[in-house]
């Protein structure tokens, strides 16, 4: 099989990280238990996640007009930092590191350290945090894993990396795909948790997040202390209206309610919540028809791609992997495990 000289350079940059990652001590990098667990469990699958990596990069380099060696880049909640480092390590010019969690940031600084691939820049906030702090010219393109699908608000996200630079270019890989049936009712099952039931939720990686309240008990919290005279059913009905709302935006809508006696907004979906103390959604679901009309309200052009399944497993698992991706190769995203969301400027 003829393997392109463009394949043959990424598998060697893969190959070399890997030698670099085999000689790291976990527990050197970080002693917080969840990052140590997510570490591990990107380490353990180092080859797939690597490709995955590469997989993205690759997305970029086609939807922008400039050579690696002149991209500033973004690695956008980027947890333990492992593709941030790695794409520093793959020859982009500039990269800038970016979580909201500081523990993450603090073990990706640590974990670039033992591997002698040092970022440019380690941010703990958001895309306003960067946006705050830039001085000069703005990055060229973002990337990120599993991270679109957290963000509360993304029109405004997508809004201020258009004031960043309005030619930048997003990649985002996302396992909140909305047409493969079986991903969705799995995704379902975690908001019914959170919203529901609260306490120690498994993630589709089958890593255990920090537990906490269920989403609707933190919603009635917040209404009953700004308003604690409501009668039963009208706490119950805010409780439902308010899902997927924030603290500060169940206050406002509250307030609204009290002024006006009106329920002005619902859920556009089924089950998606947030929690309303981070607001972070829980693996949030929406159609490639949602991303597309938010993506073009800031004159982005959205194109997705399918991911694949990891087929550097071994016995039966690697081969129904391989079968999994042929059917991605015919039917397309409906099988995939997650999609790939490139943004790029309208011309």
């Amino acid at each position: 099989m003829f393997i392109s000289a463009e394949k043959k350079e990424w598998n060697r940059k893969i190959q070399g990280f890997e030698k670099l990652l085999d000689n790291i001590g976990i527990i050197s990098i970080t002693k917080d238990s969840y990052c140590n667990q997510y570490l591990q469990h990107l380490l353990q699958h180092k080859r797939y996640y690597l490709e995955m990596y590469v997989g993205l990069f690759e997305q970029l380099l086609r939807h922008i007009e400039l050579p690696i060696e002149k991209i500033s880049l973004i690695d956008y909640g980027c947890g333990n930092g492992l593709m941030g480092i790695f794409a520093k390590y793959c020859g982009f010019k500039k990269l800038v590191l970016i979580d909201v969690d500081e523990v993450f940031v603090q073990s990706a600084k640590n974990l670039s350290i033992c591997l002698n691939v040092n970022p440019d820049q380690f941010i703990v906030g958001d895309i306003e945090t960067y946006f705050e702090q830039l001085q000069g010219e703005g990055a060229d393109a973002i990337v990120g894993t599993d991270v679109i699908e957290h963000i509360y608000d993304l029109s405004h996200f997508f809004g201020t990396l258009s004031s960043i630079n309005s030619n930048m270019v997003s990649v985002f890989s996302t396992a909140s795909n909305p047409a493969n049936l079986h991903k969705v009712r799995q995704l379902r099952k975690l908001h019914y948790h959170d919203e529901y039931v609260g306490g120690i939720a498994h993630t589709l990686a089958h890593l255990e997040q920090a537990p906490h309240a269920a989403f609707s008990v933190m919603r009635k919290n917040i209404i009953q202390a700004i308003a604690s005279d409501f009668d039963e059913q009208t706490l119950t009905n805010l409780i439902s209206a308010t899902r997927g709302l924030n603290k500060a935006d169940i206050i406002a809508f509250v307030n609204q309610y009290k002024a006006t006696g009106q329920f002005i907004s619902k859920p556009t979906d089924a089950t998606n919540t947030c929690n309303p103390l981070t607001s972070s959604w829980t693996e949030r679901i929406l159609s490639i028809q949602t991303y597309q009309t938010i993506y073009l309200q800031h004159q982005f052009e959205l194109s997705v791609s399918a991911g694949y399944y990891n087929t550097t497993k071994k016995g039966v698992k690697k081969y129904l992997a391989i079968f999994l991706n042929e059917l991605i190769r015919f039917f397309g995203i409906k099988f995939a495990p997650y999609i790939i969301l490139t943004g790029k400027k309208i011309a």
